[in-house]
């Protein structure tokens, strides 16, 4: 995987094409914008699974308990 890390750095040096840069960064940042969308979704189900979710009206009283 390093290697294969490395090798794609040295061939993004060399692309001087400014539509193909903005091709690789779209992609670059769609692909961590999905890593962040499926963490948030892996630890909601987590909240979930280990009992960390609270009705709406739970919440409420949660809430005004501490006004």
């Amino acid at each position: 995987m390093h290697a294969d890390i490395q090798w794609i750095q040295s061939e993004l040096e060399k692309v001087k094409d400014p539509d193909l840069i903005a091709v690789f960064k779209r992609l670059l940042l769609t692909s961590s914008h999905n890593q962040a969308a499926q963490e948030s979704v892996e630890r909601g189900l987590r909240d979930f699974v280990e009992g960390r979710v609270y009705t709406h009206e739970t919440a409420r009283q949660i809430y005004e308990k501490y006004l």
